[in-house]
C-alpha cells in the first residue's frame, strides 16, 4: 500500500512539474511576442541588374509584383527582429528571412502577418524559384521566365498568368491554382491540396498528380497529360480532343470516347472522373 500510495504521489509531482513548465513557456513566448512584435514596413530598393530570382522564407508570403514605374524594389511587412534581406548574387536576386528572436520569443499563437513582396518590371527572366514552409507564394501576369519553380509546405501557390519554357510547382497541403500559364512542359503536385488549373496550355507534357486533393481543369490543354490520384476526384474541361486512359477502382469515369487527338490519361484510385471536351 505505502509503495502504490509514494507512485501515485510522484506520478503527481510529475505531471505539476510538466504543466508548470509548459506553462511558463508559453507564458513568456506570449507576453514576448504579444507586447512588442509590431508589423512595420520597409522598401529596399534594386539598382543591380539580374536575371533570375531566388526567394526563401519560413513563414513570410512572397509575392512576385508588376511594377508600373518600371523600378525594381523589395517591400517588406516584417516585425521586430524579424525581417527580410535582398541582395544580386552571381546575376540572381537572392531574397532571404532574417530571424533575431530568441527561442521563446518564437513560442507564441499570436502575430502578425509578415510578407514580402517583390515589385519587377514587366519583361523576361531566367529562373524563378520561390520557396516557402507556411506563408503563400503569388505570382501577377506579366511576366515571362525560362523556368518557374514554386514550393511550399502548408502556403498557398497561386499564378495569375505567365509565359515559361518549364513549370514546377509542388505543396504538401495548399491550394495550387495556375491561372493563364503557358509553357512547354508542366509538373503540378499536392499531397492533400487541390490542384486547379486554368486556362493552362503546354506544347509538350503536363503531369499533375496529387494523392488526397481534387484536381479540377478548366479549359486546359497538352498534347499529352497525365493526371494521377489516390482519392481525390478529377473533372474539368479540356480544349482538343484526347485518346483517353482513365481507370478508378471504385469511383465513377466519365470521358469522351472519340479516340481521336493527343493522349490523356487518367488514373485514381477510389476518386470520380469527369471530363469534357470544349474546343475553342
Amino acid at each position: 500500500m505505502e509503495k502504490n500510495g509514494f507512485s501515485k504521489l510522484a506520478l503527481a509531482l510529475l505531471i505539476t512539474g510538466i504543466l508548470l513548465c509548459v506553462g511558463v513557456v508559453l507564458f513568456v513566448g506570449i507576453k514576448g511576442l504579444g507586447a512588442k512584435y509590431l508589423v512595420t514596413e520597409y522598401t529596399q530598393d534594386i539598382d543591380e541588374s539580374f536575371e533570375n530570382l531566388s526567394l526563401e522564407s519560413d513563414i513570410s508570403d512572397l509575392r512576385v509584383m508588376l511594377a508600373t514605374d518600371g523600378k525594381c524594389r523589395v517591400v517588406c511587412k516584417r516585425l521586430e527582429k524579424f525581417g527580410c534581406t535582398a541582395v544580386v548574387e552571381n546575376s540572381t536576386l537572392v531574397l532571404r528571412e532574417t530571424d533575431e528572436r530568441k527561442w521563446y520569443e518564437r513560442i507564441s499563437f499570436f502575430g502578425g502577418n509578415t510578407e514580402a513582396v517583390i515589385y519587377l518590371p514587366e519583361g523576361k527572366y531566367g529562373t524563378l524559384g520561390a520557396d516557402s514552409d507556411v506563408g503563400e507564394v503569388y505570382l501577377e501576369s506579366g511576366f515571362s521566365f525560362a523556368d518557374i519553380d514554386l514550393h511550399t509546405d502548408t502556403g498557398h501557390i497561386t499564378v495569375k498568368g505567365a509565359d515559361a519554357e518549364t513549370v514546377n510547382v509542388d505543396t504538401a497541403t495548399g491550394v495550387i491554382t495556375l491561372v493563364n500559364v503557358n509553357c512547354t512542359s508542366a509538373t503540378v503536385d499536392s499531397d492533400t491540396g487541390i490542384i486547379k488549373l486554368i486556362r493552362m496550355i503546354a506544347t509538350g507534357e503536363m503531369n499533375v498528380e496529387s494523392d488526397t486533393g481534387s484536381v479540377v481543369l478548366d479549359s486546359v490543354d497538352a498534347p499529352s497529360i497525365s493526371v494521377e490520384t489516390d482519392t481525390g476526384n478529377v473533372r474539368g474541361t479540356l480544349l482538343s480532343a484526347k485518346v483517353f486512359t482513365a481507370e478508378s477502382d471504385t469511383g465513377r469515369v466519365n470521358v469522351p470516347n472519340d479516340g481521336q487527338g493527343g493522349k490523356c490519361r487518367i488514373i485514381t484510385d477510389t476518386g470520380n472522373i469527369d471530363i469534357k471536351i470544349v474546343e475553342g
